[in-house]
């Protein structure tokens, strides 16, 4: 092998026929296996940088590197997946084999961009577009009161760029300190009622 370890476990004896794994091997470079469906995996590719995090270690965070994509994937149960392998950038003792581990895998990088919540997006067709509003309403932060606007805002298609879980880029259609809805709050209005007297007849 082209690196140094430890032959921890001989899986196989003198005579048996070899096939899978034949050894565990540890080495000093410790490595996560992860799978990702197909859809992930067309965005992944070896040199993207990772981050991982760890089930068994609450307070461990440790960068990574993609260093194996399999080509050819394997289907369960009608799911395709593919294996990939980061290598994590610094050693740290309380790392176990076989820990579960979870990734974050950087597959693009973008700065000095305009971005906004992905729960203010909409879509019609093939357009993506905002609710805003042509008088500038002071923009709110989480926790504070909502806005009540009088007039209803209006749509404002937008080009929609790079996207993560809780965020997307915005190309054009919005420039900075535009006010957009990103929640909209109904109010219901209850009705009371008397109850009368029955009619004997």
């Amino acid at each position: 092998a082209p690196f140094d370890g430890i032959v921890a476990k001989i899986n196989v004896k003198k005579g048996d026929t070899a096939s899978g794994a034949v050894v565990t091997f540890i080495t000093k470079n410790q490595i996560a296996t992860i799978s990702l469906n197909e859809v992930d995996a067309a965005k992944v590719s070896v040199g993207q940088k990772a981050k991982l995090s760890f089930d068994a270690i609450n307070d461990l965070f440790i960068d990574g590197i993609v260093t194996k994509l399999d080509l050819v994937g394997s289907m369960n149960q009608g799911v395709v997946t593919y294996g990939v392998e980061i290598t994590l950038n610094s050693h740290d003792m309380r790392i176990k084999p076989g820990m579960s581990v979870s990734a974050e895998i950087i597959t693009d990088t973008k700065e000095n961009i305009l971005i906004i919540p992905n729960s203010a997006i909409k879509t019609k067709g093939r357009t993506s577009y905002v609710e805003t509003f042509d008088s500038q309403y002071p923009a709110t932060t989480k926790g504070s009161s909502p806005i009540v606007s009088s007039k209803p805002p209006r749509q404002q298609n937008i080009e929609i760029g790079i996207t993560n879980d809780t965020e997307t880029e915005v190309i054009s259609g919005l420039k900075l300190n535009d006010v957009i809805v990103v929640r909209t709050t109904t109010g219901a209005v209850a009705k009371t009622t008397t109850p009368s007297a029955a009619n004997i007849f």
